[in-house]
């Protein structure tokens, strides 16, 4: 017993005409009397008749009970789909560079929380540029990038700016500014923070710059800034938390990293929009 057939059986009980009930449906007369007659061979009982002359169809007694049935079927398949549609409107799919999740959002998860306390959040780290495919195949509700990209069928928007800073293990003594050159490339720990940073970054340390460590987590970070040998150049949210943290001290530095930028990609047309706009894009990002 198909979904199809009962479907069809319940348009033709409703329309009382084999026509009119495979219009509404949008198939054939001869599909509809196709699914007809399966449903009556599988149940071995005539559920319609139609006396010669008259378009009008009717009920078999025993078609007006299982009538009863098909109506209970088709309520039943109604609530399952809403139990689909609940549970997507109940998760919130946020993906997110590593440094975004841990030092900028936080505060806006603890909003949606909040104002939504039956949502479920569901958080994913990837690469920048990994988030724009998962927001096209629908795997993220909403992804924030370091990368700016046009896309037809979704709003890219810049959400916020922030400073990029020197952080090393904490000295005692006061510097006023480090210069670019005094910096070691090869006691770097290195992030790629897009592509405005790797031109800089080449200016002072050439194409083969990244003689250090290359890391993609804070936790990684600050595990190898305990020597104090070791630098990086890192957001200014990051490096306030790792001066709170830990023996980590931000220092001046003569030639500036260029800003880092974020930008929050999610559908034009997503079911959380509301959430995405009351918590998210109405509410801005402190930094």
């Amino acid at each position: 017993m198909k979904p199809t057939e009962i479907e069809s059986f319940l348009a033709i009980v409703q329309f009382g005409n084999l026509t009119k009930a495979a219009h509404s449906l949008f198939i054939s007369q001869s599909t509809l009397s196709q699914r007809l007659k399966a449903l009556e061979d599988e149940l071995e009982i005539t559920l319609l008749k139609r006396k010669k002359g008259q378009d009008f169809i009717t009920l078999t007694p025993a078609g007006d009970k299982f009538y009863k049935i098909a109506k209970k079927f088709e309520r039943l398949a109604i609530e399952a789909k809403e139990i689909k549609t609940e549970q997507e409107e109940d998760t919130l799919i946020v993906g997110a560079v590593d440094s975004i999740h841990n030092f900028v959002l936080p505060s806006i998860y603890n909003q949606i929380k909040k104002k939504y306390p039956k949502t479920k959040l569901v958080l994913k780290t990837h690469q920048s540029d990994e988030l724009y495919t998962l927001i096209e195949k629908q795997e993220i509700d909403i992804g924030f990038s370091l990368q700016e990209r046009v896309l037809n069928r979704f709003s890219v928007k810049r959400m916020f700016e922030e400073k990029m800073v020197l952080v090393k293990k904490r000295g005692i003594e006061d510097i006023n500014i480090i210069h670019n050159s005094d910096l070691d490339p090869e006691y770097e720990l290195y992030v790629n923070w897009g592509m405005n940073f790797r031109s800089w970054h080449e200016k002072w340390w050439g194409i083969e710059g990244t003689r250090g460590i290359q890391v993609d987590t804070a936790s990684l970070m600050m595990l190898f800034l305990k020597n104090p040998r070791n630098w990086a150049i890192v957001p200014i949210s990051m490096a306030k938390q790792f001066e709170k943290e830990y023996d980590v001290s931000i220092y001046p530095l003569y030639d500036e990293a260029p800003n880092r930028i974020c930008y929050a990609v999610f559908p034009k047309d997503s079911e959380k929009l509301p959430i995405i706009e009351n918590c998210i894009l109405n509410r801005g990002m402190e930094t």
